[in-house]
């Protein structure tokens, strides 16, 4: 993958000879490998705040001395605050630039960090978490939109294939890393930590991150016109049926991830650290099938590795119930359903994002932050549903599990047959 990003000049990429000279064609400012590298690190500290607090929540509400059921408030609203806030990243994106966006968030989220930091109470932890959530929001929503300023087809799926991995491996490690920090460091050492990975975005983004959109191609911000732009994303039926199927992928994950210490510490009996490498095991996955799909796609289409990775996540959910009937429960055997699906999304998910953005002619930023609200949010849907609506955790994702990887499959089979008949009456 690497070889393929660094064989991709910026010339290489485009024939088009002045910066948006014809139309939205994509051009690009930076060699795909450093956009690659850039909008990874934008990306890191959503998911990474996201669960690397989580090991924490017990120590914190000890020394606090805050109820438990309070404490989880932490990672319920920077959830929410996270998802709402790509919406205004988005249009923010859009008017000001990529640059500049990356800067403002990554300051706020830096305040927020240092804050939660200092906090000896609960309501400064939950303004410190709501800061945190606001200034993370870009970074889905720039990595995108700055890739789709620059580059398209295969080259665009190879930088997708980078960022994604970041975004979809890092909540699964982030509680691992957390919990080997706290057995030296006291729970604010993680809001340490996250401090310094603010401070790292904010000198990349001004060092390093030249901007993709021009003067020419930015829009006004005008709350009228950007409330058009998103009721336009949404009445954009092809466009919506993609980042559903996105949103469906990544949140499954998300609940998986808010049942699964209750499945195999409560129920299976593993320990903390087998659960640890229980979750490291899935970011093996994962990467195992970004690769492949770089791989896969040079051979056979970036569709066609697409459609692998959603029949893989089908199987996976479906495997997730019924081989722990066929066999026996036992940590393998729920896992063996959970591997194959995080696969499948490593080798779905460049294709699906790519495709997704490309759907869009105008207003990427909107886009993205749509897509990225869509993530989020089906993630944080899922895990309240989880919550508030099953006693036992461990049924709850027996039920969702196999529910989402159905509705992937079936929004990926809508998509293709409406498209299809869209192609057939065009040529007609």
């Amino acid at each position: 993958m690497h070889d393929r990003l660094n064989d991709a000049s910026p010339a290489a990429v485009t024939p088009v000879t002045s910066r948006h000279a014809v139309g939205s064609d994509p051009v690009a400012v930076m060699p795909p490998l450093r956009s690659a590298v850039i909008g990874a690190l934008l990306i890191t500290a959503g998911p990474l705040s996201m669960g690397v607090l989580t090991p924490a929540l017990p120590l914190l509400a000890q020394e606090l001395a805050i109820a438990p059921s309070h404490v989880t408030l932490l990672i319920s609203l920077y959830l929410g605050a996270f998802a709402i806030c790509q919406l205004l990243a988005g249009a923010v994106a859009d008017c000001i630039g990529r640059r500049r966006t990356a800067l403002v968030f990554a300051a706020i989220y830096v305040v927020g960090s240092l804050t939660g930091m200092a906090a000896e109470s609960l309501w400064l932890l939950i303004v410190a978490r709501l800061l945190q959530g606001v200034g993370v929001s870009s970074g889905l929503v720039v990595s995108r939109a700055m890739v789709r300023d620059q580059y398209s087809g295969d080259v665009a799926s190879s930088v997708f294939s980078v960022t994604n991995t970041f975004n979809a491996v890092l909540p699964l490690i982030a509680p691992f890393a957390a919990a080997l920090l706290l057995q030296v460091a006291p729970w604010r050492s993680v809001f340490a930590m996250m401090t310094a990975l603010g401070i790292v975005m904010m000198i990349v983004s001004l060092l390093f991150l030249r901007e993709s959109l021009p003067p020419s191609h930015r829009r006004p911000m005008q709350l009228r016109a950007r409330l058009d732009d998103y009721v336009a994303i949404l009445r954009h039926g092809a466009f919506l049926r993609m980042a559903m199927t996105i949103g469906l992928c990544i949140g499954g994950i998300y609940t998986m991830t808010a049942g699964l210490p209750f499945l195999m510490m409560d129920r299976l009996g593993l320990g903390t650290l087998g659960f640890g490498l229980v979750t490291m095991s899935q970011t093996s996955c994962f990467v195992a099938g970004s690769l492949l799909a770089t791989r896969l796609s040079r051979r056979i289409g970036s569709a066609r590795v697409t459609s692998l990775g959603i029949a893989a996540i089908f199987c996976g959910g479906v495997l997730f119930v019924l081989l722990p009937v066929a066999t026996h429960p036992a940590p393998w055997s729920y896992m063996a359903g959970i591997w194959l699906w995080v696969m499948g999304n490593g080798l779905a998910m460049p294709g699906l994002v790519s495709e997704t953005l490309r759907r869009r002619s105008e207003a990427f930023g909107a886009a993205s932050a749509v897509l990225g609200f869509l993530q989020i949010g089906v993630g944080f849907v899922g895990s309240l549903t989880l919550a508030a609506v099953f006693a036992d955790p461990v049924a709850g994702i027996t039920v969702l599990v196999p529910l989402a990887a159905t509705l992937v499959l079936v929004m990926t089979l809508v998509d293709r047959r409406v498209s299809a008949r869209a192609a057939t009456a065009g040529r007609g």
